[in-house]
């Protein structure tokens, strides 16, 4: 019950609330970070955890958080957030655009804080305590796993330009090859445009493909969390990278398939239930395919 507490108030009430707020005085935010990919990894993560520590975990000390660290660790925790809210919606542009590095640093503190004390605040300092002294080796697992995809992902995210121009320049090869009329604009301050004489969009962040690659990321990462002891490390390292290219060429033909759909069936059809639903078909046919391959050769060997 108190798990369910904590995912209600973590990843529903707690985002709910940053958004109500924002709305009602009317801000944007100073500058974009996913966030949402960040609480999707930890909801992966926490899930794989659970699953794989079930027995470990029900065998734990079942201590409640007493009614004063409800309140004072619930109270730094609306602290907390209440900062990062300041952070990302407050701060003057130019300043953010001056300092991008303190900034992220300093919200991505802000939210992890709120995300302790929320924590504490549901499950209490005893049951705490024991979670951290019996999990301590999964939890520093956990944490490196998670930086390395909050900083991949920063990464990805402020070079999307980049991956833009380069599905566009694909695209445009794929075109030019099978079509007549095949045209392309790239750009270094804005979206690139590719398409035919009879239907053209425009590459942005979402086309870039970085969101296919961070998906690819954490669902690499959940299934290395579950499967830790029994996969070779160095071979799942292996097959990682191309992975990558390989969802981010998938990426590449779903936006090529596009094109196709917009200037030869319909555009109503290309911008709509296409544009829509094709990412998530893409994708999972291609992690389907590449994990039924993949899988058996990270495996360990059994002797």
């Amino acid at each position: 019950m108190r798990a369910l507490a904590f995912a209600l108030l973590y990843f529903f009430l707690v985002p709910l609330a940053i958004a109500a707020a924002a709305t009602l005085l009317d801000k944007k935010v100073s500058f974009t970070l996913n966030f949402d990919r960040s609480a999707v990894f930890l909801l992966l993560l926490l899930g794989f955890f659970a699953l794989k520590n079930r027995n470990r975990l029900a065998a734990l000390e079942d201590e409640r958080a007493g009614l004063w660290e409800t309140l004072l660790f619930g109270a730094f925790s609306a602290v907390a957030f209440s900062w990062y809210f300041l952070i990302r919606y407050f701060l003057p542009g130019n300043y953010v655009l001056q300092n991008f590095g303190t900034v992220v640093l300093a919200s991505y503190g802000a939210y992890l804080l709120g995300s302790a004390a929320l924590w504490v605040a549901v499950f209490g300092i005893g049951f705490t305590a024991g979670f951290v002294k019996k999990f301590s080796k999964e939890l520093v697992l956990a944490l490196v796993a998670a930086l390395f995809f909050i900083e991949f992902s920063l990464v990805l995210q402020m070079n999307w330009k980049l991956f833009s121009n380069a599905v566009t320049a694909l695209v445009y090869w794929l075109l030019a090859s099978t079509t007549s009329n095949a045209v392309m604009a790239l750009s270094e301050c804005c979206a690139p445009l590719v398409g035919t004489g009879d239907f053209t969009v425009l590459i942005g962040e979402a086309c870039s493909g970085i969101d296919s690659i961070s998906l690819f990321t954490l669902l690499f990462l959940g299934i290395m969390a579950y499967d830790w002891k029994t996969i070779d490390k160095k071979r799942a390292l292996a097959v990682f990278v191309p992975g990558l290219a390989g969802i981010w060429f998938a990426n590449v033909f779903r936006v090529y398939a596009l094109i196709l759909v917009g200037a030869f069936v319909s555009p109503g059809l290309a911008v709509g239930l296409f544009h829509e639903n094709a990412g998530w078909v893409f994708f999972v046919v291609f992690c389907t395919v590449f994990w039924y391959l993949a899988y058996p050769l990270v495996k360990k060997k059994k002797d």
